[in-house]
């Protein structure tokens, strides 16, 4: 995707409940029109990820 300006843009996401790593540095880019799955098994941060997009957890990590 050349040249356009991502829409939502996360950087170096990293979660963790005790000693469980929910995230790990994640990147993730999603420009205007794109339709994105976010796939994984139960308990593989997919929904952590989201929550950290919507505010509802605090970011220790990473930037939005």
């Amino acid at each position: 995707m050349d040249n356009k300006v991502p829409a939502v843009q996360m950087r170096d996401i990293t979660k963790r409940f005790g000693s469980v790593l929910a995230n790990d540095r994640v990147w993730l880019n999603i420009y205007r029109g794109e339709i994105l799955a976010l796939l994984g098994e139960n308990g593989s941060g997919k929904t952590t990820l989201m929550n950290r997009k919507r505010g509802r957890d605090p970011l220790a990590q990473g930037r939005l």
